[in-house]
């Protein structure tokens, strides 16, 4: 593979004259930012269809042209991969907190538990994590295993922030902030000596903070209008409720924190009850209530994870062709440590299972990844797919999924017009020979061997 220019110099400075001399249309199609491309490249879209020795073009961070046989703009810096490169949609973060400071630890009381500010209590909805985050490796980390980009969010309690999605960067993270908020961060989480200090506590404050936020928009609107201005009082400004009427008027979700039913039926109630829309980030044990979910329309940011081996678990895979060991070590075994072997087995089944239940169910399921290790990263991918799971579903897991679930109607795939995310492998993903060789990031190149 080589990286070569698409046009001599001489021949771009007489195209410039002549772009000149005829109108100011054509000479601002061709000032803008310069474009770059792969060429000669097997190119994987979310889905899984393939496009052999096929070029992909983009400039300003947006995709202009996919497929075989396409013209190379004269001002793109090309790489032709020589038919070695495997180009994808960047991988997507669905959720994580990288590069955001650590929850405040509170060692006293409030000073009024019944009664604590609204910080002292975990409900902290107004905060936008690129007022917070800070650049760290773990974002060069993400760029050299084929993340593009992160939806990030902030540590703390009940309502720990919004959630921001951000083009990953290797020393400018705050510079990649795209967008909108994407949604308000829920969880079943308290901090002690300040109410709510409980799990019913939780869901009783989210109740009364909702009709607060209703109260507080119609005292605001109802002043504005000046219709019934008598005895109308000046309304104040409160940050943390106005944070929450976009979750009240399901322009955004709430991205809530659940992995066991238990939980996750508790979301339903208070959805139920409060009429928001919500996406389910976690979701390790949701198989049970798949179906439910995908009734109610929930897609899942699945908490890439699985479960450890008991070490007889181990040992019986590692001597599943030696029998007689297998048996005479399982004679020795009494009645009851079989049937705590069984159990455990079943459970490591479930678990392992519980992404196809979600599938299966037709539940819309991206990918949520908050490890500071990206050897646990790979070591995920490699179980999930010894289990079973295809490389497609994997990586419409990865991408378009995970886009779909939070909202990114511009990314998770390689079309044009897309924002202009990509991973460059060696190889055919998920595999242990495939390296990262390059990232984009809304059209920024990166040469992984560069990142230190």
């Amino acid at each position: 593979m080589k990286i070569k220019s698409g046009m001599s110099w001489p021949v771009l400075f007489l195209m410039l004259g002549v772009v000149s001399m005829f109108g100011s249309t054509l000479s601002a199609q061709h000032t803008e930012l310069p474009a770059r491309a792969f060429t000669n490249v097997t190119i994987y879209t979310a889905d899984g269809s393939v496009i052999e020795q096929g070029s992909i073009v983009w400039r300003g961070g947006i995709i202009e042209a996919v497929g075989k046989n396409i013209s190379i703009p004269f001002d793109a810096r090309v790489i032709d991969g020589g038919d070695s490169l495997h180009v994808y949609p960047g991988f997507i973060n669905g959720f994580s907190t990288w590069g955001a400071p650590e929850r405040e630890r509170f060692r006293d009381a409030a000073p009024i538990p019944g009664f604590p500010e609204y910080g002292r209590a975990g409900i902290q909805p107004d905060r936008h994590p690129v007022r917070f985050i800070e650049d760290k490796p773990i974002f060069k980390e993400a760029l050299k295993n084929g993340f593009s980009a992160a939806n990030l969010g902030l540590n703390g309690y009940m309502l720990p922030g919004q959630i921001g999605h951000f083009h990953l960067s290797d020393s400018d993270i705050k510079s990649g902030t795209f967008g909108s908020t994407l949604g308000q961060a829920f969880q079943f989480e308290f901090s002690r000596g300040a109410y709510p200090s409980t799990l019913m506590g939780v869901m009783a404050r989210l109740r009364q903070l909702f009709y607060d936020a209703e109260a507080y928009k119609n005292h605001h609107a109802l002043f504005a209008s000046g219709t019934a201005a008598q005895g109308i009082s000046i309304p104040a400004r409160d940050e943390v409720l106005e944070a929450l009427i976009p979750i009240k008027n399901k322009e955004i979700p709430f991205f809530a924190f659940a992995d066991n039913p238990a939980d996750i039926q508790r979301m339903f109630k208070l959805q139920d009850e409060l009429g928001f829309r919500m996406v389910l980030v976690g979701g390790t044990q949701a198989a049970p209530l798949a179906a439910e979910l995908n009734r109610r329309g929930i897609p899942v940011l699945l908490r890439l994870e699985v479960p450890k081996k008991a070490d007889w678990m181990k040992k019986t895979a590692s001597k599943k062709n030696d029998e007689v060991d297998e048996v005479s070590e399982e004679e020795s075994l009494t009645a009851e440590e079989m049937n705590f072997r069984t159990r455990q087995a079943a459970e490591y089944e479930a678990r392992m299972n519980n992404l196809r239940g979600l599938l299966d169910a037709g539940v819309v399921v991206g990918a949520t990844w908050n490890g500071a290790r990206f050897n646990d990263f790979s070591s995920v991918i490699a179980s999930l797919t010894e289990h079973g799971y295809t490389h497609n579903e994997l990586l419409a897991m990865l991408t378009s999924h995970t886009a779909r679930a939070t909202g990114l109607s511009r990314s998770g795939d390689l079309k044009q017009g897309m924002v202009a995310n990509m991973a460059v492998f060696s190889g055919k993903a998920f595999t242990k020979e495939a390296k990262v060789l390059y990232n984009v990031s809304a059209g920024t190149f990166y040469q992984i061997e560069n990142l230190n």
